[in-house]
């Protein structure tokens, strides 16, 4: 919190709304703090509680040996398949969270600092997860990073997508050479983005335009192009 993170703490639910050891910060530090109170063995609260978190700190536990000799589920319930909840969610949430970075990305919002954390989320969703699919799932990221990743640069620095396929990295333009006024884009467009009179050079709107490429596809002379 220091650092100007955003911190959520999952605190064990018990009908006196106390937050254990979070009683005992000072007010200003709990006014902060995002509680969500439920039990670390119920995994759908645990997937609730950790959506949209980059990071997670699992320090739920029983930790009183004595007791798990006479009581030993309660242990196992809380330390062993609470962990795997934890596993779980992390690798669900984390897949949804990676699609959320690379969204961000083809759409022109994404930042060097991005590259990082998907880098660090895949690998984590690798090597964390309890099944084959889930340890696969992030391969085709980290390959295309691997092999691509001056596309995602480009993507990052100049919101230019070299595929010429991210929507709204898109540009269209009418060449006024190529073009003959035919008027049959401007009649096509859905947005009303293309002017022009006939037999005279038409131009399209960036700001009306919605990137559909009806216009491209109508075109009989090559006249527009997309970048």
């Amino acid at each position: 919190m220091k650092k100007g993170e955003k911190v959520k703490a999952f605190c064990y639910y018990n009908s006196f709304g106390k937050w254990g050891w979070l009683d005992t910060l000072p007010q200003d530090i709990k006014n902060e703090i995002e509680v969500f109170m439920g039990d670390i063995r119920d995994p759908n609260g645990v997937r609730t509680a950790m959506k949209g978190q980059d990071v997670v700190y699992h320090l739920a536990a029983l930790i009183a040996i004595p007791f798990s000799y006479h009581s030993p589920d309660s242990y196992v319930d809380t330390n062993i398949k609470g962990t795997l909840n934890v596993l779980n969610a992390a690798r669900d949430v984390g897949t949804k969270r990676l699609l959320e970075l690379l969204t961000k990305i083809t759409d022109g919002k994404g930042t060097m600092e991005d590259l990082d954390k998907i880098t660090e989320l895949a690998e984590f969703i690798k090597a964390n997860s309890l099944c084959g699919l889930g340890q696969t799932a992030p391969n085709p990221v980290l390959s295309t990073l691997r092999y691509f990743r001056d596309e995602y640069v480009e993507h990052i620095k100049n919101k230019r997508c070299p595929a010429g396929v991210c929507k709204a990295l898109l540009n269209y333009k009418i060449d006024p050479v190529k073009c003959k006024g035919c008027t049959l884009c401007a009649r096509t467009c859905p947005a009303g983005a293309i002017t022009g009179t006939v037999r005279q050079p038409h131009v399209i709107d960036t700001a009306k335009c919605v990137k559909c490429g009806a216009c491209m596809e109508k075109c009989k002379f090559g006249a527009i192009s997309k970048g």
